[in-house]
């Protein structure tokens, strides 16, 4: 499953499935936040592994 990423002029946000631990790693090298893990249900049970970047840290890594 690919990582859904979502950008705003202050931060940015991915939400990427719990069993995908390459991507997982390619956010946190971008120097993203986990911020927890997301339940949810559409027929069966997901979860979602959340994470966040604002743009004062992304700048400052740069």
């Amino acid at each position: 499953m690919a990582a859904h990423v979502r950008q705003a002029n202050t931060s940015a946000a991915g939400k990427i499935a719990v069993e995908n631990i390459a991507e997982q790693r390619a956010l946190e090298k971008l120097d993203f936040s986990r911020e927890g893990v997301a339940q949810w249900r559409a027929g069966q049970w997901h979860e979602q592994v959340l994470y966040s970047l604002l743009r004062p840290e992304w700048e400052a890594a740069r």
